[in-house]
């Protein structure tokens, strides 16, 4: 069943109601990109674990491998809490940097025996590099301080103070003297300088800022001191150098261990975490190395958060720029589309303007040639003269009908207001009924009326409506048809029987007949169209729609 779609004209808009659509088209088109960018954000720092898990582990297991041929089995400590990191950016810099120094954000290591026995991991410590002489003596290496474990809380103190520095600062550690245990690989420092450097974000010079120099108590710490540590180059032995503070915290690292303890061989792990921490990534990937033909098992874990305030800001300046983007061509776009309406408007009321002055211009003369034609009607004796003059008498008022119903269907978009008042929907068909009791005897039609509802509305407005659309019901009946009218909650239908379907695409357009002959006399194509105008002033709306033996036109209020 085909419904019209084709109104008299266009209801008129301003620019302001053009902009608030496209607008809203415009917020709803920003609001799924922005959920597109966010899921773009956490699948892309997603993808770099995966990858980046992968290289570090194989990172480290090399390093390992190389710590056992160089005999510093030691340095396995320093390395894990060195190269145990993630960090996801891009060269371009136009995606911030996420990275496992940021809190929250941590990546770990831990190598346990096959007993499930940790025998490092990548837990915060201080580390350090010694060179103890030029003979290429084993115990020259790296060397670690694990300051929790030994309860040094003046390297507590020291690491919180420096350890994310802000303003584009950051600080540089040097090793005075220590006490080094050459066959544990660790040491404490007993000496230690912290010098503090600034970079400009605009020169990227770098400078001092303050320098400060701290005696450490090494505890009780068994090893050898070594004091006036050199740091210059390799010209005064010993020497240290690349001290600093390396790792995970130690609760972290903890928490890995209490879940991977005694689980070996090599598989890996992904989750997003639960309702309080959605965003945070977990993966983890074990591998099984061998240290003087013992098995080891090497665990690496990464636990992200995505949103840290570079992401959150990226997502909200991507955000803005896509609603500017969108506002602005949904801007365009109105302006385009109201000087477009403009016109049309111009011209609709030109046409309107010319369209009611040649009504009124004919109506005077028509008058003029009813009254000529009446008058010599009545003093006609031939029969040919009489019979033209009927025919000339029916013209004039088919022709003055035609003009009085134009001027009534454009008046109406001159109406300003509407007279609303509570009406019964069945009292007003029963009115209109009445005017068609003759015609609808004389074709043999019968008439059913169902249901009731009260509306406040245009009582003047509907009664044209429904007159309109039972006098076009009335006309285009076949002979002793049905005209059903059936009042609901939300509609009323006028039904009637036809002889064959009516196309009606275009038929609520004015002087649009179902009958495309010119010549039929039976209507003047405008009833439909003064139907829709009065419904529309209403805030109602006519649909239409025809099958092979019925035609119906239903009010929707």
């Amino acid at each position: 069943m085909k419904k019209s779609g084709h109104a008299r004209k266009r209801k008129r808009t301003t620019f302001l109601k053009i902009f608030a659509r496209t607008g809203l088209l415009a917020l709803v088109i920003t609001a799924l990109f922005s959920l597109f960018t966010r899921e773009f954000i956490k699948m892309f720092i997603y993808e770099k674990m995966s990858t980046q898990i992968n290289e570090n582990i194989s990172l480290l297991q090399s390093l390992i491998d190389t710590d056992q041929t160089n005999g510093r089995i030691t340095d396995i400590q320093s390395d894990l809490c060195i190269y145990t990191r993630f960090e996801a950016g891009v060269e371009q810099h136009w995606f911030p940097t996420v990275n496992s120094d940021q809190d929250g954000n941590f990546a770990i290591a831990i190598l346990s025996d096959s007993e499930g026995d940790v025998v490092y991991d990548s837990r915060n410590m201080f580390l350090c590099s010694f060179v103890l002489d030029g003979e290429g003596n084993l115990a020259n290496g790296k060397y670690y301080c694990d300051y929790n474990r030994l309860g040094i809380e003046q390297l507590k103190d020291i690491q919180y103070k420096y350890t994310h520095l802000e303003n584009y600062r950051y600080a540089f550690y040097t090793v005075r003297s220590a006490v080094i245990n050459i066959d544990s690989g660790e040491f404490v420092p007993t000496e230690l300088e912290v010098s503090v450097y600034e970079t400009d974000p605009g020169t990227f010079e770098t400078n001092i800022v303050a320098t400060d120099a701290y005696s450490i108590d090494a505890n009780g710490f068994q090893g050898e001191t070594y004091n006036n540590l050199d740091t210059d180059s390799l010209k005064n032995y010993p020497v240290s150098a690349g001290g600093g503070f390396w790792g995970a915290e130690g609760a972290a690292v903890d928490e890995l261990e209490a879940d991977m303890k005694g689980i070996p061989g090599n598989y890996t792990i992904y989750s997003e975490q639960g309702r309080t921490q959605r965003n945070v990534f977990t993966e983890q990937q074990n591998r099984t190395l061998y240290l003087d033909g013992k098995e080891y098992t090497l665990q690496v874990r990464y636990m992200i958060n995505v949103w840290n305030k570079g992401t959150k800001l990226f997502l909200l300046l991507v955000t803005l720029c896509a609603l500017a983007g969108t506002m602005l061509i949904a801007l365009l776009y109105s302006w385009r589309r109201h000087v477009l309406n403009k016109a049309q408007y111009t011209f609709e009321d030109y046409q309107m303007a010319l369209t009611n002055n040649l009504a009124h211009d004919i109506k005077t003369p028509l008058a003029a040639i009813g009254g000529y034609a009446e008058n010599l009607k009545e003093h006609c004796n031939d029969e040919k003269e009489e019979r033209y003059l009927k025919s000339i008498l029916d013209n004039v008022a088919f022709t003055d009908q035609l003009v009085s119903r134009t001027l009534d269907l454009n008046s109406r978009s001159t109406i300003k207001e509407l007279n609303i008042t509570e009406f019964s929907l069945r009292e007003l068909v029963k009115e209109c009924i009445e005017k068609y009791l003759p015609l609808l005897e004389q074709r043999g039609i019968r008439l059913v009326t169902e249901g009731e509802k009260n509306l406040r509305n245009d009582r003047i407005q509907y009664l044209t409506a429904i007159e309109n659309l039972l006098s076009n019901a009335v006309k285009h009946s076949c002979q002793d048809a049905c005209v059903r009218i059936v009042i609901g909650e939300k509609s009323l239908l006028i039904e009637n029987d036809i002889s064959c379907k009516i196309d009606t695409t275009s038929l609520k357009m004015p002087f649009v007949k179902g009958d495309k002959s010119r010549t039929d006399r039976s209507g003047s194509g405008l009833g439909l169209s003064i139907a829709e105008a009065a419904l529309e002033l209403c805030g109602s709306r006519l649909e239409i729609s025809s099958t092979d033996t019925k035609f119906r036109a239903e009010i929707r209020y």
